[in-house]
């Protein structure tokens, strides 16, 4: 549906019930490009960042990990030329080139690995801009985005501890 013009909202209408998660999909009247990520622990930057036109992933990075609730936000631009162009997950010692770091630790208070995301704005190779990112539950969870032609970031974002398993997706 992404390849269509489709973007899934980013809250499991049937979390906590116990049965499959149920997501509401829509369609943009025209494309739009991430322009810029951000992360918070908390809720303490919700109401600014939303008054700034961020979205948030409505999904706790450290879920079931006992730290803080960590949650990435996104700001939409109808502009392509500064829009993201690509994601990486490392830890605090592997810093990618050239990739701006997003100033939180998405296991912060957890006894697993410092993970933080980064992201490029640069046009290298012919990247495409970035038009949607999402959280994937459970690896189980990664082989329909990828058959649908999104990225996956083989990384566990609860890594090193017993939070739920979380990948980072995009489409380009």
């Amino acid at each position: 549906m992404v390849l269509q013009g489709f973007y899934t909202l980013g809250c499991d209408m049937n979390q906590g019930n116990g049965g499959c998660g149920i997501y509401l999909w829509v369609k943009r009247y025209q494309p739009a490009y991430i322009s810029d990520i951000n992360a918070t622990a908390g809720f303490e930057q919700d109401a600014v960042l939303f008054k700034e036109g961020y979205t948030r992933l409505d999904e706790n990075t450290n879920r079931g990990a006992g730290g803080a609730s960590v949650f990435i936000w996104y700001r939409l631009a109808m502009n392509s030329q500064n829009a993201v162009r690509d994601l990486k997950i490392c830890d605090n010692c592997t810093t990618p080139s050239n990739h701006k770091m997003v100033n939180r630790d998405l296991n912060q208070g957890t006894r697993g690995t410092p993970l933080f995301l980064y992201y490029i704005k640069e046009q290298k190779n012919k990247s495409r801009p970035i038009q949607t990112i999402s959280l994937i539950v459970k690896r189980i969870g990664c082989r329909p985005y990828k058959k649908a032609g999104l990225k996956v970031i083989d990384r566990n974002l609860n890594e090193g501890n017993e939070g739920v398993e979380k990948f980072l997706s995009f489409y380009q």
